[in-house]
């Protein structure tokens, strides 16, 4: 597909969740749940790394003192474009703007959100468009979850989670009925379609306590080139 700036922006902002946010969390939560919250730095880097230009800084001023910076893009022609400007509140403003300089700091504990998010634009824009679409947005990320369903309600909450923002879910079902090998072999090939139809694959536990199954589905997932990531609670 032809990558425009809707299909750019649309790609972004459903691609965005709490693992692609950096910023403090004083800041965050006085954001009152903008989805563009804390997502400044990783997505001016992604449309940077898209489009070209420069990023500009500013520092963000509330009640009187700075607290965070908010990061955007300037295109090669000049155009100034700040895809995350819906992000503060009345009672903030930007103060002290200057273009970057420098190289950028691959050590920054940032890098982890911006290769996240990046990876998941990409992700995004690769698929192709629905069979007779016009539309110029990117089509909507799809997500399949993976982990033990001894947790039902946080695949519950990770699916609703993820709709609100915009994402299609796929995930694996509780099925009636004696679990023979056989049976648990032929639901384990259907996940497996499940992540072939998937842009990322999201595990649903703690990183680094997923069972066999989970790990194979893993595995096959990054054998793909499928982002992969973690819900982390504590199962």
């Amino acid at each position: 597909m032809r990558t425009t700036l809707n299909a750019i922006e649309s790609a972004l902002r459903s691609s965005w969740d709490d693992d692609t946010t950096f910023a403090s969390p004083e800041y965050l939560a006085r954001g009152d749940g903008r989805a563009s919250r804390g997502q400044c730095g990783p997505t001016a880097l992604v449309v940077q790394e898209l489009l070209g230009g420069d990023l500009v800084v500013a520092d963000v001023e509330h009640a009187g003192r700075r607290n965070g910076v908010h990061y955007w893009n300037v295109t090669a022609a000049g155009v100034e474009l700040d895809l995350t400007a819906d992000q503060f509140t009345p009672d903030e403003r930007l103060v002290d703007p200057r273009r970057v300089t420098g190289r950028r700091n691959v050590d920054s504990p940032g890098e982890r959100a911006f290769g996240l998010l990046r990876d998941r634009v990409a992700a995004v824009l690769r698929r192709p468009a629905a069979p007779g679409s016009t539309s110029t947005r990117a089509r909507p990320r799809v997500v399949c979850l993976c982990g033990s369903l001894r947790f039902p309600d946080q695949f519950t909450a990770e699916r609703r989670r993820l709709t609100a923002r915009g994402v299609v879910v796929l995930s694996p079902e509780d099925v009636e009925g004696e679990l023979t090998p056989a049976r648990r072999r032929d639901l384990g090939e259907l996940h497996l379609r499940r992540i072939d139809l998937a842009d990322e694959v999201r595990v649903v536990g703690a990183r680094g306590a997923e069972g066999e199954a989970t790990r194979r589905e893993i595995a096959y997932a990054r054998e793909r080139g499928l982002v992969v990531s973690w819900s982390d609670f504590d199962g």
